[in-house]
């Protein structure tokens, strides 16, 4: 008799959120959750991630054992501190380079469709933008905004395609999951009140904030990229993390 396919378990340690994701399919979680927690400007980010991540822990006992990726990029190298916080995880932590995490979130868009695609990933602290034949991450974020244009990228053929949480936020303020170049300049340079688009969208403060200067980091991705629309996914980085560790990038878990 074969043995049971191992659940594959996520844990996302970004700029501007921590995420999870459990799942035994990419699209089909058999658990998941999302915090703000703002680590790459918190006066101590070690403080804040470590509650978070121990509550995490103590939800993914539940699915012990597992295959299990921790992985963080940007912020862990803007806030060298956060390392004493992962040693608990030290096995399954998988620290990004901005290629990496570029070419991750490509994957997990890039199953979902027959033809080529380009991906946009605004994080908090740098963007990724990932087509099949090149790659860059640029170190601007919905919390480091672009101090003027972006250079040149280069002309995107095919379908374009966001993902992350700003970009979803986005997609749901807008009402529909495509984003035009100028609805993003429109919401960047006249957007709500934070305490309205927290009510409207359900996200935290701290999210709501930080949505206009997501919005113009992505309306100047575009802007470089030669294009007019973007595609919003539901996917974000966790499910290319998720389809790399399922193909063996991740550790063998077994609880606390």
């Amino acid at each position: 008799m074969s043995q049971p396919t191992l659940p594959v378990g996520v844990v996302k340690i970004g700029s501007t959120s921590v995420s999870a994701l459990v799942a035994g399919a990419p699209d089909h979680p058999l658990w998941e959750t999302s915090v703000d927690l703002g680590l790459l400007t918190a006066p101590d980010p070690a403080a804040r991630l470590g509650p978070a991540l121990a509550a995490i822990r103590a939800a993914l006992a539940r699915w012990a054992p597992l295959r299990l990726v921790v992985a963080t990029g940007e912020v862990a190298r803007a806030r060298p501190e956060l390392g004493s916080v992962l040693d608990e995880w030290r096995e399954a932590v998988w620290l990004l380079s901005g290629e990496e995490e570029a070419r991750v979130a490509w994957w997990g868009e890039q199953a979902r469709h027959a033809e080529p695609v380009t991906v946009i990933d605004v994080g908090g602290g740098s963007t990724e933008v990932v087509a099949p034949d090149r790659s860059v991450s640029l170190p601007v974020g919905a919390a480091r905004p672009p101090a003027g244009p972006l250079p040149p990228l280069w002309s995107a053929t095919g379908r374009v395609v966001a993902l992350g949480g700003t970009a979803a936020a986005l997609a749901r303020y807008a009402g529909q999951p495509r984003l035009s170049r100028a609805a993003l300049a429109r919401f960047a340079a006249a957007p709500p009140d934070v305490g309205s688009l927290v009510h409207a969208l359900g996200v935290s403060e701290l999210r709501a904030t930080l949505l206009p200067d997501g919005a113009a980091c992505l309306g100047a991705v575009l802007d470089g990229l030669g294009v007019e629309t973007v595609e919003v996914s539901p996917r974000d980085l966790r499910h290319g993390l998720w389809l790399a560790a399922a193909l063996g990038r991740g550790r063998l878990w077994s609880g606390p």
